[in-house]
């Protein structure tokens, strides 16, 4: 993705959850930097034990932070985890973990 199309998607990010509230945006996106490694290792560890529920709420959170931080290709890729855990598809679902995974660990 260009850094252009993430800078408009930001921006949209920013007028329609935070009404341009700069400062919000940013402690909201603070928070979820701190939150996503604790998610990861609750997705880890529902595919570890084969909770299908535990990675579908999860990948469910994190698809909605991703959403309000306007980072729309990943908040695809956590969709994408979300359905597969949704219809119990686990192989599935861990596939698309470690390009979500990564994704997560490059906003910080």
């Amino acid at each position: 993705m260009s850094d252009a199309l993430e800078a408009t998607q930001k921006e949209i990010a920013l007028a329609k959850f935070f009404h341009g509230n700069r400062a919000l945006y940013d402690a909201f996106r603070a928070g979820c930097l701190t939150q996503f490694p604790l998610d990861a290792r609750m997705v880890e560890q529902g595919l570890r034990a084969g909770d299908a529920g535990l990675v579908r709420r999860v990948a469910h959170n994190i698809k909605s932070a991703l959403t309000m931080l306007g980072q729309d290709a990943l908040a695809t890729v956590a969709l994408q985890l979300e359905l597969a855990a949704q219809h119990n598809l686990l192989a599935e679902a861990a596939t698309a973990w470690p390009v979500l995974a990564e994704g997560l660990d490059s906003l910080s």
